[in-house]
């Protein structure tokens, strides 16, 4: 939460956010974040389809995009 307070674009502080709010069972909170990201880099970028995949389980949160 710091870090998204000290840079709130930071598209991978959002998306490392949500996987981690995946990893804990707070989906919710996770689509929270993928529409934050949506609005910095729009539903094509790497950082949303790996959190929106994420969130509906089509792959672990293993499959972060650096």
């Amino acid at each position: 939460e710091r870090a998204l307070k000290a840079d709130p674009t930071h598209v991978k502080t959002w998306q490392y956010y949500g996987l981690w709010q995946v990893e804990q069972g707070h989906r919710d909170q996770a689509r929270v974040n993928l529409a934050k990201i949506e609005q910095l880099c729009g539903a094509t970028c790497p950082e949303y389809r790996s959190l929106a995949d994420a969130i509906d389980g089509t792959t672990t949160t293993a499959h972060i995009v650096y």
